[in-house]
Parts: C-alpha cells; structure tokens; sequence
C-alpha cells in the first residue's frame, strides 16, 4: 500500500513506496523529526530487468540490546523475540516483515570475514582490523533494531559494529533473495566484474 501519515503539518512521505525499488525520485527522511529532502535513485534503483528475477523474503527483526555478538550470537538475536517495548514513537515492533528488498543483518557482516585470520575471530565489535572482509570499507545500516531505544539502530562502519541516532546519515547494502532458477550466466561476483544473470 502506498499510506500516507502526516506528523503536525510535515509533508506526506509514502509508505513501501521504496524509490530504490521503482528507480524513482521523491522524498527521503533527513532526521528524527521526519524532516524530508529530495532522493534520486533513477540511476541506482532495480531495472523492470533484475526485478523479475526478484521474490519475497522473510526478515527476521529480532533485536539486540549489546555489540559485542560473535556472528553465530547474531544470528540467533535476529530471530529472537527481543524488541523494544512500549516504544517512545508508539509504533509496535514486530520479528518479522515479508517483502522484496530489505538490509544486511549483523551477522552478515560477521559471516563475511576469513575465520582463518587471527583479525576476523573477535565480536562483531572488534572487527575493524580485519582485513579479509569486504564489509570493512564502508557504512551500511542493518535491518536488525536496537531493542533499547526506539531512535537509535544498528550499524557496520568501518569494520566495526555500533548503535548511533537513526536521523545519522549512513548508506546501506540492499539484500534480496533471488528466484532459484537464476543463473551466473558470466563474471566473477567482483566490482569489476559482477554477475550478468539469467533465467
């Protein structure tokens, strides 16, 4: 659905209307007041294309209230039951959400280090030194919440994991799931040299 709401006289921002999904300009949050500002995501959003080869997934939104989590300890805390409760905004959390395009988990960010590196063996907190994990160069906001405090969420930056204000201007990897009859029709997965799929 695309609902609207209204926060005293703020401009109106669709719901699950993602800009990055429909490769469309509009509106985007600026901080925790829902103050708004122009997005443009025309050249960085899902062509018609790639959206075919797209389903549903479920994301688990079981939240964490500590960052110092091995990646197996993430991954059990996304599918728990811990969420904030009688949050300060009024807006109930859930465990889960269906839908196309979502966020890494932390334990993404965990599972994507070499073990077999001395650096990449700590709590997801003390990654910083580890080397021999792509996550490492940049920021992305998770999907997982902070169960402690309805304004704060969940981050990678850096090769570090933290918690920071949600009105904080951060990037984000995008996860999808694709239809099991996707194939690599040719390139390696790398930035130079990514994944031309097909069906």
């Amino acid at each position: 659905s695309n609902t609207d709401f209204d926060t005293d006289g703020e401009t109106k921002i669709p719901v699950n209307n993602s800009l990055y999904w429909n490769s469309g300009t509009g509106k985007c949050y600026s901080d925790s007041r829902y103050t708004n500002t122009d997005c443009d995501f025309t050249n960085a959003g899902l062509s018609d294309e790639a959206k075919e080869y797209v389903v549903d997934q479920t994301v688990y939104l079981g939240g964490f209230d500590t960052t110092s989590v091995f990646a197996n300890e993430a991954w059990e805390r996304e599918r728990g039951s811990n969420v904030i409760q009688n949050p300060s905004d009024g807006i109930a959390r859930t465990t889960r959400w269906t839908g196309k395009v979502g966020l890494i988990y932390p334990s993404d960010f965990g599972y994507a280090a070499d073990f077999s590196d001395s650096n990449c063996q700590g709590d997801l907190s003390t990654l910083s030194s580890c080397t021999e994990n792509w996550m490492v160069q940049g920021y992305s906001w998770t999907v997982s919440p902070w169960a402690e405090h309805a304004y704060r969420e969940m981050l990678v930056y850096m090769g570090s994991f933290g918690t920071t204000r949600a009105d904080n201007y951060r990037g984000g990897w995008p996860v999808l799931t694709l239809d099991s009859s996707v194939l690599a029709e040719t390139g390696t997965g790398s930035k130079s040299s990514p994944y031309v799929l097909t069906s």
